[in-house]
């Protein structure tokens, strides 16, 4: 990615997968983790933590983020988890650019990812890491700098999805366990 110089949060194995792809130095986030001029891009990847300032406007080029699910749609936790449970036939990669709101940023690529009659959140999480990996690659092959300043906005609506959205799911799940258990 020539002089770039990149940081990467979140979790260590999902950015070692990005490491394959660009070189980059990887931190535990906190909001103070980049001073002004230190890096060119911040990278978050299943990064639990929302990218606050002044983190969020230390990068020149600013932060993207990897998120698995079709923005505006699944905006939030476990967006693979939700798509599975609308019924959706395709799951989408996204990358995005990080900006105040959560997974509200312009979207810098997509890659919709076929799901199959036996893949779970399981099979499709894998499925999905590793056409981050690809996209990722064609991103940075095609110009990552330009790409991401060429960003196009989100769509209109969507919807966001937070840890307590997925624990009353849960909660209902084991409901309908329970509702269903004939004999």
């Amino acid at each position: 990615m020539g002089e770039v110089r990149v940081l990467g949060v979140g979790d260590k194995r999902a950015l070692a997968l990005m490491g394959r792809v660009v070189e980059m130095d990887v931190v535990e986030y906190t909001p103070w983790v980049v001073t002004t001029g230190a890096y060119d891009l911040g990278m978050s990847v299943r990064n639990g933590e929302i990218i606050r300032e002044p983190a969020l406007s230390g990068p020149r080029l600013g932060w993207m983020n990897l998120h698995l699910g079709r923005l505006p749609e699944y905006r939030g936790v476990r967006p693979i988890g939700y798509g599975l449970l609308a019924g959706e036939k395709s799951l989408t990669v996204t990358w995005h650019r990080v900006e105040a709101g959560v997974d509200t940023g312009a979207i810098v690529s997509e890659t919709v990812v076929e799901v199959g009659a036996g893949d779970d959140a399981v099979s499709m999480y894998d499925k999905m890491m590793a056409e981050a990996v690809n996209s990722l690659f064609v991103l940075v092959q095609g110009g990552l700098e330009e790409r991401i300043q060429a960003a196009r906005p989100q769509g209109a609506g969507g919807s966001y999805h937070s840890r307590g959205d997925w624990a009353r799911e849960e909660a209902r799940y084991e409901r309908m366990k329970r509702a269903m258990a004939w004999r």
